[in-house]
């Protein structure tokens, strides 16, 4: 069951005072996460599995957490970006999640059982993605860009081949259960706050934008053939969950 965990921070201040001159004051932090985690379980061609209550299990977990931004302090400990000048900042940050699990039971094979028969595969996405900006100006300009993204993509798929032979245990209550089960939660936030300080006769303009953005595809499924041969009370579901 292999779990992948990532959790990145980056940021960017900068410190101006040449009130006389305007002078311009130009900072940005870009953070790039790129995360793989595949799990798969096989049941080749011709195999033969019997047991008393066979259980075949695929897993994986997926997890980051990825702050970038351009603040006056992070968790209490202050950062430098008090401006007297024209500022300008940017803030991107892009998470890359791939991969997925599944369990494949190839033609030829065989699975017998004295009672159940189980099937299970688990995938799950969880990703935070957070851009953030927050400044004092008072050099009469401010300009803030900020982008968050999140990138997922994956499958989760139990399949059965239209030639493989499943038998369970011919008793009330035995079962030959395939289960696609996955639970997602991607939180992508992008937001800031500029404050404009103009002294008497002064102006001062404070420009923000900010995008926030979800892309990819997941997917969740049990695949059965026409020809399979099943000796049990139940067969196939799947269950996503996506927050």
């Amino acid at each position: 069951m292999p779990a992948k965990y990532t959790n990145a921070f980056v940021l960017a201040g900068g410190v101006t005072n040449d009130s006389e001159n305007t002078p311009l004051s130009v900072s940005g932090s870009v953070g790039v996460v790129s995360q793989n985690a595949a799990s798969s379980v096989t049941i080749g061609r011709g195999a033969r599995i019997n047991g008393a209550d066979v259980a075949v299990h695929s897993s994986s977990n997926n997890e980051g957490v990825a702050m970038g931004g351009y603040l006056d302090n992070f968790l209490g400990i202050a950062l430098p970006n008090r401006d007297n000048a024209r500022a300008v900042g940017a803030t991107v940050i892009y998470q890359e999640f791939s991969g997925g699990s599944s369990v494949t039971v190839q033609e030829g094979s065989e699975i017998e059982s004295d009672t159940n028969i189980r099937l299970q595969s688990d995938a799950n996405v969880d990703a935070a993605t957070i851009a953030a900006s927050a400044g004092i100006n008072s050099g009469g300009l401010t300009l803030s860009g900020i982008a968050a993204v999140t990138k997922a993509e994956g499958g989760n798929l139990v399949a059965i081949d239209d030639e493989a032979v499943l038998k369970a245990g011919t008793e009330a209550g035995n079962a030959i259960e395939a289960l696609a089960r996955r639970s997602d939660s991607l939180q992508t936030v992008a937001g800031g706050l500029n404050i404009g300080k103009s002294g008497s006769g002064g102006s001062n303009a404070s420009v923000g934008a900010g995008v926030a953005v979800n892309l990819g595809g997941l997917t969740n499924a049990v695949e059965l053939k026409d020809k399979q041969l099943l000796c049990g009370r139940r067969f196939g579901h799947s269950r996503q969950k996506v927050r």
